[in-house]
Order: C-alpha cells, then sequence, then structure tokens
C-alpha cells in the first residue's frame, strides 16, 4: 500500500492518496481537483472518506464523486456541517457555498471492505461532533484531531 500527500497550501489542508498500481482512496480531498487527479493518475477511485465536515477537508469530494463514479463516506453526526455552508465555514472563508448531498453515511464504528482495501471506521469527536479516523493497513487518518 502506498500513501500520497497533497499539502494545499491556501487552508493547509492536506489529501491522501492511498492505494497500489490499479485501485485508490481518497481521503479528505480539500479543493485541488486538479492535483489530486494528477496523483490519482488513471488509477480506480474506489471511494471518498471524509474524516470531517468542515470545507477544507471535502472541497473537490463531489466533483471527484461524479467524475470518478463512487462513493462519499462520512459519519452522520457530521450531516448538518455537510448539508449547510454557514456551518462547514465555506461561506464564510471561501464566499462560497459548499455542500454535499450524495454521502453514504455510517453512524457507528464500522469495518467498510471497499474493492481490496479494508477501512476501519473508529469515532473522534471533539474538533467537530461526527470527526472519524480511518484505519487502513498500518495507517490511521485523523484529519484536524491530533
Amino acid at each position: 500500500m502506498n500513501i500520497e500527500i497533497l499539502c494545499e497550501n491556501n487552508n493547509n489542508g492536506n489529501t491522501y492518496i492511498v492505494g497500489n498500481l490499479n485501485n485508490v482512496i481518497i481521503i479528505d480531498p480539500a479543493n485541488d481537483e486538479r492535483n489530486i487527479k494528477k496523483l490519482v493518475n488513471n488509477r480506480n477511485v474506489l471511494g471518498i472518506f471524509l474524516t470531517h465536515g468542515h470545507y477544507d477537508h471535502f472541497g473537490a469530494a463531489k466533483d471527484l464523486s461524479l467524475l470518478e463514479n463512487c462513493k462519499i463516506y462520512a459519519s452522520l453526526y457530521d450531516k448538518e456541517l455537510y448539508e449547510d455552508a454557514s456551518k462547514n465555514g465555506s461561506s464564510k472563508f471561501m464566499k462560497k457555498d459548499l455542500v454535499l448531498d450524495n454521502i453514504t453515511y455510517f453512524d457507528e464504528e464500522v469495518i467498510l471492505e471497499i474493492g481490496n482495501f479494508r477501512v476501519e471506521v473508529i469515532f473522534l469527536p471533539g474538533h467537530t461532533p461526527g470527526g472519524v479516523g480511518y484505519i487502513v493497513g498500518n495507517a490511521i487518518f485523523t484529519g484536524d484531531t491530533l
């Protein structure tokens, strides 16, 4: 398993491309869809995973999901943030309204089998009510949770 990191200078967000030669999952696709697509480099995107409902962690999720025909996964406990630009920060900090309405939600700690990936969901509330971490292989991805 390889992990590629795209750090966006405009909001200090990290996007993670996790995968192998053929398939990847994307964790927290911030706002730089073009550079995310370059890192994906014709591999199959099997899913997009969001650690929490702030705009700087999901800005490119909707467009990537539509382009790649894959699902977006997130905690139900941040649903209000994903659906309200004034609560997720996009209207204030980006001066545009980013909302997501095409999310597959989970409301408990689960293990998701997506293609050849085993993604374990752990709840990490605090930064947001629905903050989660994803354990994939020997790595854990926690978003803004320290």
